[in-house]
């Protein structure tokens, strides 16, 4: 149900009033002021119930701690736990008194996630630039040109190695049989964090036979204790948890070139990304593209692309004239274009500018042409084009011998 507005509250013997503790001029409490909060409850009410079921979470102490959340970077037990502590951080999320305990469980953020959906999130990125063009960091000049570029979004999970997917499945499975009251033949929890300890060892020595062994002893165990659970689980249990058995499955058979490997037991999802980044060959996470202004690098639009693994952009067809400007339509709907500002352009006649990701190659960039035309281009003649001009065929291009001398080859040589 959606939560009902409350009026004024009174004051408190023993409590303190945040606005009097907090100072007027700390960044959060003049954003707190610029932000726009009523038109939260009006843009998320479809999102809630009117009559039916508990009230939900205010809406400004969840809109505010998503936004604590993700300027800090923490987690969601993290934002939660450093609310208590911090009266800047109350006062945000429209808190009257300084409270001491929790305001909600960090459970409720990612049910409130899941309930206002990407249509809820492009509100909240569309406020934060309303915010931005009432405070005057953003001028409106600012969002006519925009940079267009992506990037992983990586999971906060641990490096997968096939061993490391074996011990965490059969922790995962060891688990949930406890939880379901399923008496297992044997758990193999204690051998399997032996057998992890000696195949680090193992590995650091570069003893890789060894290390191999151990990991076939992992999967081994993990076959074992996923049939055990499958046979003694009722019928109920295999329903409820059928996912989660086929991952852990998929884990146990999968090879390393299969397509479509599964990298983490709570997160399948997550894809293995090669960007070419000297410090980092590979990134675990989902492909994300961001367009950004040029002056300020604003973020102005964000989408995920779940499924696709590929980094290249693949470039719209060539201009046939010489030296003609390539510019790209934006591949989904700007957020900026949401706010309402009447100095801004449309998003299809404004002009948009790849990042520095190289993504498109120097021929398309440069209007279809391999290279860029020379200064000396208008001293010296062009057969080609003489040809054209006079419609004429131009003659074949001829190929100029190198200079040095060859090594000569002998027969026996490749």
């Amino acid at each position: 149900m959606r939560q009902k507005a409350s009026g004024p509250q009174q004051g408190d013997l023993f409590k303190v009033f945040l606005r009097d503790l907090v100072d007027p001029a700390h960044p959060l409490v003049r954003l707190a002021g610029q932000v726009d909060w009523h038109q939260f409850e009006v843009a998320l009410a479809p999102a809630f119930a009117d009559e039916e079921g508990r009230p939900s979470t205010v809406v400004r102490l969840a809109v505010g701690l998503m936004y604590l959340k993700y300027a800090y970077d923490l987690s969601d037990e993290d934002v939660v736990a450093a609310w208590t502590e911090n009266p800047y951080w109350q006062f945000f999320t429209g808190g009257t008194f300084f409270e001491h305990r929790p305001p909600i469980d960090p459970s409720s953020l990612t049910n409130w996630r899941n309930r206002i959906g990407a249509a809820g999130a492009e509100q909240m990125l569309a406020a934060t630039l309303r915010a931005g063009l009432k405070t005057k960091m953003i001028r409106p000049q600012d969002l006519k040109r925009v940079n267009v570029d992506t990037t992983v979004q990586e999971k906060e999970i641990r490096f997968p190695t096939d061993a490391r997917l074996y011990h965490r499945s059969l922790e995962v499975l060891v688990r949930l049989a406890k939880r379901h009251d399923v008496r297992l033949r044997q758990t193999y929890v204690r051998v399997a964090k032996r057998s992890m300890l000696k195949l680090g060892g193992y590995a650091k020595a570069k003893q890789f036979k060894r290390a191999k062994r151990e990991t076939k002893f992992l999967r081994t165990r993990l076959g074992r204790v996923l049939r055990d659970f499958q046979g003694k689980a009722p019928a109920a249990v295999l329903q409820e948890c059928q996912g989660l058995l086929d991952r852990i499955e998929r884990i146990r058979v999968q090879q390393r070139h299969d397509k479509r490997k599964v990298y983490s037991v709570h997160a399948p999802e997550v894809e293995c990304i090669a960007k070419g980044k000297v410090h980092k060959q590979y990134e675990f996470g989902v492909k994300v593209g961001l367009v950004s202004t040029s002056k300020g690098n604003w973020i102005v639009g964000a989408k995920a692309f779940p499924g696709i693994r590929t980094t290249g952009t693949r470039c719209r067809k060539r201009s046939p004239r010489p030296n003609a400007s390539w510019a790209p339509a934006p591949p989904w709907p700007v957020a900026i274009w949401a706010i309402g500002n009447p100095a801004t352009k449309d998003p299809a006649t404004s002009k948009s500018s790849i990042g520095s990701g190289n993504a498109c190659p120097a021929p398309c960039r440069n209007g279809g042409n391999a290279a860029a035309p020379s200064s000396r281009s208008s001293a010296t003649s062009n057969p080609t084009a003489e040809a054209t001009a006079t419609g004429s065929r131009a003659p074949p291009a001829t190929r100029s011998t190198p200079s040095w001398p060859r090594r000569p080859t002998t027969s026996g040589s490749c």
